[in-house]
């Protein structure tokens, strides 16, 4: 399959827009580590995860999904506040993905991305990057969409905080700006990507990351599930709060334990 160029009327952007994610990031201290970042270092950025285990191998790749486990939790890795240095194990999300991808014309889907070479699983594959934007916005966006027939990369992410009986909802619009995790579609047995949130010290939002969820050949399609895995959202009772995220800070209002089928929806536990 023949790469392409960018598709008409898309913007290719390096980083998300909107919503400032790092503004208060940039207000915080970070961990004051003047060695490699590690739980035996008493690193605090790594003593946030819940997985009692470091984040990632020496290659960089998530040692959960190595292991073949259940992702349904935030990690927490250090920020560019951190005294640790760019090239720390505890921060792979927010440098450049090495994974080598193409821009493909798909039979019977559209576009699509393929891969170029071999995925291992756990590497990191891409962010997704778009336009952070309020949930009145992605309501508003959505009935223009769908006036308009068309299609759209609206994904909805619902970070569980750890009360359990609230959520995070946050709106990545990534239909005419983003990067080319925007063309990642949809897999019924949930593909072979794995959509985790990402915190830092001090970030206003978390960001949505793709990494492979078990070993992925050359010339093979990236794939996801729209509406996340279904352990994860089993997990959550029904009827439970969410913030909608707006101008104003957060307003709580009812939603169903189950995705809209038409929203990009992915549920995690923070």
């Amino acid at each position: 399959m023949a790469e392409l160029a960018t598709p008409a009327g898309f913007e290719f952007i390096g980083q998300s827009l909107g919503l400032d994610v790092e503004q208060l990031a940039a207000q915080q201290c970070g961990c004051e580590c003047q060695g490699p970042c590690s739980l035996e270092a008493s690193c605090p950025c790594c003593q946030r995860n819940s997985l009692g285990q470091p984040l990632y191998d020496g290659a960089g790749r998530l040692l959960a999904l190595v292991h073949g486990a259940q992702m349904a939790d935030t990690i927490f890795e250090c920020s560019p506040q951190c005294s640790c240095n760019a090239q720390c194990a505890n921060a792979v999300t927010q440098r450049a993905s090495r994974a080598r991808l193409r821009l493909v014309q798909v039979p019977g889907k559209g576009l699509g991305v393929v891969t170029v070479g071999p995925l291992p699983a756990g590497t990191f594959v891409s962010s997704y990057v778009g336009e952070y934007i309020t949930t009145e916005e992605a309501q508003r966006r959505l009935q223009q969409y769908d006036v308009a027939g068309q299609g759209h990369a609206l994904l909805v992410v619902r970070e569980v905080l750890p009360s359990g009986g609230t959520s995070l909802r946050v709106n990545i619009d990534a239909t005419r700006k983003g990067n080319l995790a925007r063309f990642f579609n949809h897999s019924c047995d949930g593909g072979n990507l794995e959509l985790i949130t990402v915190r830092h010290l001090g970030a206003l939002l978390p960001r949505a990351a793709f990494f492979a969820r078990k070993d992925v050949p050359p010339d093979q399609e990236l794939t996801f599930a729209y509406a996340g895995m279904q352990y994860m959202l089993a997990s959550l009772p029904q009827g439970h709060q969410t913030p909608a995220l707006g101008p104003q800070g957060a307003a709580a209002a009812q939603v169903p334990a189950w995705a809209s089928s038409h929203m990009r929806t992915y549920d995690v536990c923070r």
